[in-house]
């Protein structure tokens, strides 16, 4: 029922807010859930609810209204709760007095569809057993007591697992960072060890075992939602002594981690398991060691369960035809410490079906409402120098926009609201979601009977996975390997049935693989991307309508030199290059390729899509740039070159207009000739120079690029312009030097020949950390606030209340990118870093201090490989440490 407005508001509040200081600090910050629910209940309060909105509407920090209700962002597969949840609490604070018909307990069950009703996508699966032949290829016996339908990342290293994660939660830390300007830590590692009872004694005791002791292990789940609250199970098999020794820690453990600790003892299908927990899943274990020699872990009954079941039958992923195959196409490596991962076929199907795709969307739902229950204690806590005992207290201090349990403030699947005294806080719960630190795992939540509101939001889904994000799933299994040099992953990327995308790229580049530019670079090339290409098939292509155009028109005997060229001078290959220099305008790439990828939220874009390749071609511009095409036959190129000069030169080729044309020879000296053609367009001109080098033809943008490229060859061949003969033998700078990659296209980014560009790119990465830690600044200060309050003026609020999430129920901490400390003054009310400063006042690090620029510190080479084998598509990354 509707709160009464007529019952008496509580006391004036002691510090209010402001209504302007609000939305000051909203437009210093507008992207944070946080300030965005201050600033619009006090313009709620103060009728000012609508600027407010439209403000928010303005900035695009949603999508439009009525692509929120088509629940295209609810229903996307990587739309995880953070990224959703400002358009829901949007949403909720516009109108909250209006009553959702699809938001009700009631309405679930009024209009009950059933999910098993629902079709999920149609992709056909590969013939798997046509496909392995016979084959028997060797996989792990752990992969055996895997769900087929659940994830997994296995290995026969502990060390090397825990490493590779580590690893890449670093460095998706810095793409956020970076990238989104994102400085939230979610601390899921911390998290999970936490729920785990997986102390510091047990971790180092299974960190220092051997391999005769520790043979395998593997950790799986039922969905990719992790980091928001996913079920999660760790499996180890080894030597019985060494399983028997981890269930004793586990039991030991429990008891001194917390006051409030419950142990029990129970069966589960046969096997006897110790759980231990705490209220809320801060901590929530299951241990069993249901065969001598195997230890089991997890964090959520019915994962346990199921993962028990298959470990009694025996059917798990290694016995399917699919997970045979692709383990064929990729083996245990010779070292035998990799690290597999792998996302099964009815893995995806699970994750795209209706059950879990709708139970995400509720849970969503319940997340965001447990979201604004923590932002208006915040609120209260700031106003009334108190924590509100119930929500009619949130509502009656006008901190929050109605009472939650009430519509339209209920959960979408009928769990109640709480809220729960903690340590210094209160903690809001919902009795089937959880909370939003620990959220239940989808799988504990069983979906029978939606809506016919959320049916047809899921068909929508189902309708542009299926013209669209289907051509980009399959099977998936990624080999990673890490050493003191580099680190490696691979895939392979089987080809789907329909797919014209596959087709059409295996179509150009298919065929014997290439040794991708073996030659060396000159050591100022940064970037490089090479890929094979059939230039035979260009001959007649309307591609050469562009030269011609470019050339100003063409002879007969142009258009059969330049076929002659194609089919006989090229070895089929062609590489880009970008030349180290000073850029000539900053460029965010970062950011720029942030930009691109959050274009295809809630739509039919991604990473994958074309967008993203124009944010390299965006790049290009930015610095001197070259291409060079291998050659088979030098005579031939020759004498195309000289037919390209004939044509240039011809009077009737020379037409005028806007665009005009100018050709010459430019001798650098001795025996060094380019050709060089300029494009001018009104007063601006480009220059594009080309030459053949020994049996190479470079096209470049500046001139000083070919002089570098003729010093290199003639050191490399001994042969030099003003001596005319082979006179020795120079030395070849082996940084210089390529991968040796064998594929069908390279791409390869050189951060140890930066030095133009460095600078330039370490502002870029300065300037991100600062914006990545005043974003922090504004949702630091609305705690720091209501902390104060709390404590009044003789506690004050410490460095280390801050780095810690003021808010106990959320398990997000805020840090500086570069380890500023960010301190609370109590006069101004806000809180300010040590390094950045604070919006009005900000500052950041100079250029001449590389400590913390990653790319400089960590990385010398990143070189990614692609191949077209006949059994699909080939991909390869690899990173090479600079110690290495």
């Amino acid at each position: 029922m509707t709160p009464n407005k007529n019952v008496q508001k509580l006391r004036t509040p002691v510090r209010p807010w402001t209504c302007d200081e609000a939305l000051a600090l909203l437009k210093r910050n507008g992207t944070d859930t946080t300030t965005q629910y201050i600033a619009l209940q006090m313009a709620r309060r103060h009728g000012r609810l609508n600027e407010v909105t439209q403000y928010l509407q303005n900035l695009n920090l949603a999508s439009s209204r009525e692509k929120r209700s088509s629940g295209s962002n609810l229903m996307g597969i990587f739309s995880g709760v953070l990224a959703v949840q400002e358009s829901l609490q949007l949403d909720a604070m516009q109108a909250p007095t209006q009553v959702d018909a699809h938001n009700t307990a009631k309405q679930w069950h009024i209009e009950n569809v059933p999910v098993a009703g629902l079709t999920g996508p149609s992709t056909k699966s590969h013939p798997w057993t046509e496909m392995l032949n016979g084959s028997e290829p060797q996989t792990s016996a752990i992969a055996s007591y895997i769900p087929e339908d659940f994830m997994m990342a296995e290995s026969n290293s502990a060390t090397t697992l825990l490493e590779m994660l580590a690893a890449s939660g670093l460095w998706a830390t810095v793409v956020n960072q970076q990238a989104f300007k994102d400085g939230r830590t979610t601390r899921v590692a911390e998290r999970l060890k936490k729920q785990l009872v997986l102390d510091d004694t047990q971790l180092e005791f299974v960190l220092k075992s051997d391999q005769e002791s520790l043979h395998q292990i593997a950790i799986t789940g039922s969905d990719l939602y992790i980091t928001e609250g996913g079920d999660v199970t760790v499996l180890i098999l080894g030597a019985p002594d060494f399983t028997e020794t981890l269930l004793t820690h586990f039991k030991h453990a429990g008891p001194t981690l917390d006051e409030g600790i419950a142990v029990e003892e129970l069966e589960v299908d046969g096997v006897r398991c110790v759980h231990i927990s705490t209220s809320h899943r801060q901590v929530d274990a299951y241990a069993a060691n249901p065969m001598a020699g195997l230890h089991v872990r997890s964090n959520c009954f019915d994962a346990l369960n199921k993962v028990l079941a298959t470990i009694k039958s025996r059917r798990g992923l290694s016995t399917t035809d699919e997970f045979k195959y692709v383990r064929k196409l990729m083996p245990w490596s010779s070292n035998n410490k990799d690290v597999f991962v792998y996302f099964s076929d009815p893995f995806i199907r699970h994750l795209t079906g209706p059950e879990l795709r709708l139970t995400q969307r509720r849970r969503m739902m319940c997340h965001n409402h447990l979201k604004m229950i923590g932002h208006a204690i915040l609120l209260h806590a700031t106003e009334q120098r108190r924590l509100p005992d119930t929500f009619e207290d949130l509502y009656l201090s006008d901190c929050a926009p109605g009472v939650f349990n009430q519509r339209p403030f209920i959960c979408p699947c009928g769990g109640d609201y709480n809220l729960i005294p903690q340590l210094h806080s209160v903690t809001a719960t919902c009795s089937v979601h959880g909370t939003e630190a620990f959220l239940t795992p989808c799988i504990e939540i069983p979906l029978a009977y939606v809506s016919r509101s959320e049916a047809s939001q899921y068909e929508q889904f189902l309708t542009e996975y299926n013209s669209y994000w289907r051509t980009y799933f399959d099977p998936i299994g990624i080999r990673m390997t890490m050493d003191e040099e580099s680190y490696q992953a691979e895939t392979i990327v089987l080809p789907l049935i329909d797919n014209s995308i596959y087709t059409a790229l295996a179509a150009a580049m298919q065929g014997e693989t290439k040794l991708l530019e073996p030659s060396v670079v000159p050591a100022k090339t940064i970037f490089t991307t090479s890929f094979k290409l059939d230039f035979s098939q260009l001959t007649h292509h309307p591609s050469q309508s562009f030269v011609r155009g470019l050339i100003g028109g063409t002879s007969n005997h142009f258009d059969s030199a330049f076929n002659r060229f194609l089919m006989y001078a090229t070895e089929n290959q062609f590489s880009f290059h970008v030349y180290d220099a000073d850029p000539t305008f900053g460029l965010d790439m970062p950011a720029l390729f942030g930009f691109f990828a959050t274009l295809g939220q809630g739509g039919t874009r991604s990473m994958g899509g074309p967008t993203v390749w124009i944010a390299g071609l965006i790049a290009s511009l930015n610095a001197p740039v070259y291409a060079s095409i291998p050659l088979v036959d030098t005579q031939v190129a020759d004498q195309f070159l000289a037919e390209l000069e004939r044509a240039m030169t011809a009077p009737e080729r020379m037409p005028t207009g806007f665009i005009s044309r100018d050709f010459s020879r430019v001798n650098l000296c001795g025996s060094r000739e380019v050709y060089a053609i300029g494009l001018q367009f009104g007063p601006a001109k480009l220059r594009i120079y080309w030459a053949r080098i020994g049996e190479k033809l470079y096209m470049c943008s500046k001139l000083n690029i070919l002089e570098d490229l003729f010093n290199q060859h003639e050191e490399r061949t001994g042969v030099f312009a003003d001596q005319g003969s082979a006179s020795r033998e120079a030395p070849i700078d082996s940084a210089c030097h390529q991968e040796g990659i064998r594929g069908h296209a390279m791409v390869q980014v050189r951060s140890e020949n930066w030095k133009e560009v460095c600078k330039d790119a370490l502002t870029g990465w300065r300037e991100n950390c600062r914006k990545t830690c005043h974003k922090n600044l504004a949702p630091l200060t609305v705690s720091a606030r209501a902390l104060h309050s709390l404590r009044g003026s003789d506690a004050p609020v410490t460095a280390g209340d801050l780095m810690n999430c003021i808010y106990a129920n959320s398990e997000t901490t805020r840090l500086c990118p570069e380890t500023g400390v960010y301190s609370y003054d109590a006069d101004s009310g806000m809180v300010s870093c040590s390094v950045h400063g604070t919006a009005d006042q900000p500052r950041q690090k100079g250029t001449f201090e590389t400590s913390g620029f990653l790319l400089m510190e960590e990385i010398s080479r990143i070189t990614a490989a692609l191949t077209f084998i006949e059994e699909g598509l080939h991909a390869r990354l690899i990173v090479r440490r600079t110690n290495g």
